[in-house]
């Protein structure tokens, strides 16, 4: 697969999703000439309960992905922008130069799913509102996905995630009464400053406490830190972690 796709959790009309999108075109989109967006909507056959995809549908989804990333990979009229699943469908959205050809050309790379239904629709969109108002992540969002990529990082070294272990995070602020009060709150959920530097008018304060680094369990982490950065008007600015493989 080309590009650099990535995915990320969040909640579509107040339910369970998660959207998976390639991030290049956030500094090639909007494409000249592609102002038409397509979305194909499929209804799966074996949600989970929490309307999301499941391990028993995997394969049936990742062969009707692969028929759509061959057709793109083949046509520079259309492109293959990122996915939502939510509520037990997995939608599709695309940008192409002509919509009524490029409806055509994806009904018939699916024609060996007819088994699953589909609904096929597009809408003139030269802004690429749905990719960069729908579809991109907000900067919390990033977060999460910078999250992911670390944790792939530390388990191809053999991290075992489960493991408790001290973990660094930053935290960059415009005042120091303001970092004073971020790792004062901190203080009371566990943390310590380990370390507070002043350089350019910024004020960074590395804030140490040890926790497993789990999918959710670092997530709940990052994100307090992320909320509490924001609230006093910082930014949270990344975290880092040995490699504990438990010998």
């Amino acid at each position: 697969m080309s590009g650099n796709w990535a995915f990320y959790p969040c909640r579509v009309e107040n339910m369970s999703a998660s959207i998976y999108l390639d991030l290049n075109y956030k500094d090639t989109g909007p494409m000249p000439g592609l102002t038409e967006n397509l979305r194909l909507k499929l209804q799966m056959k074996e949600p989970r309960p929490d309307g999301l995809s499941s391990h028993e549908e995997f394969d049936q989804l990742r062969a009707i992905e692969d028929a759509i990333m061959a057709l793109t990979h083949e046509n520079r009229n259309l492109v293959f922008v990122g996915r939502n699943t939510s509520a037990g469908f997995r939608e599709f959205y695309f940008y192409a130069s002509d919509a009524e050809t490029a409806e055509r050309e994806i009904s018939t790379s699916l024609e060996a799913f007819a088994h699953y239904e589909f609904e096929l629709g597009s809408a003139s969109d030269p802004e690429w509102r749905c990719y960069f108002g729908f579809l991109f992540p907000s900067d919390r969002d990033f977060q999460l996905i910078h999250n992911s990529q670390l944790l792939e990082q530390l388990e191809s070294h053999g991290d075992k995630h489960h493991l408790s272990r001290p973990i660094d995070h930053t935290l960059v602020f415009p005042t120091s009464t303001a970092r004073e009060q971020a790792a004062l709150r901190a203080q009371a959920k566990g943390f310590i400053a380990t370390e507070k530097e002043e350089a350019d008018g910024a004020f960074m304060v590395t804030l140490q406490r040890s926790d497993p680094v789990t999918y959710h369990e670092i997530n709940d982490v990052v994100l307090g830190l992320f909320d509490l950065s924001r609230e006093l008007g910082g930014t949270y600015d990344g975290w880092g972690s040995p490699v504990t493989d438990g010998e």
